[in-house]
């Protein structure tokens, strides 16, 4: 087995991965009251899993020891253009802190894109005006 073959069954694999925990989290969803940390982590996984359908490469980022970074990191390998993902559900109230912000403005003075979406369907379509443009 080749090298591509090798990488393409891992994508594989891990795309069937988030969307297991995609469906569990969204039947747990609407049984109770989830906390907000949980629905985000619901609306990360499905902005994920639809940008490796569009085989864009996308991974979470876990920062523990930095406050401020946002969630994902996006990269469309046929345009080489990245972007910086901050995720927050849609009809929430739950506040970009000050620490975000400057972290977004920070990367957007280095010339890479940066924002926050409500929602994934408004991720998306930022994504793809990003990509596309």
């Amino acid at each position: 087995m080749d090298v591509p073959e090798l990488l393409i069954k891992e994508q594989e694999r891990r795309e069937a991965t988030v969307r297991a925990v995609l469906a569990t989290r969204v039947r747990n969803t609407r049984k109770r009251l989830v906390p907000i940390a949980k629905l985000e982590a619901s609306v990360q996984l499905l902005v994920m899993d639809r940008c490796l359908r569009r085989k864009w490469r996308v991974r979470k980022l876990v920062s523990p020891n930095v406050r401020g970074w946002p969630d994902l990191f996006v990269m469309d390998p046929a345009t080489k253009r990245c972007a910086f993902v901050e995720l927050k559900v849609k009809g929430r109230s739950h506040p970009v802190s000050a620490a975000q912000l400057a972290t977004i403005e920070m990367l957007r003075e280095c010339g890479l894109n940066a924002f926050v979406a409500w929602g994934a369907d408004e991720a998306l379509i930022k994504l793809e005006e990003i990509f596309r443009a």
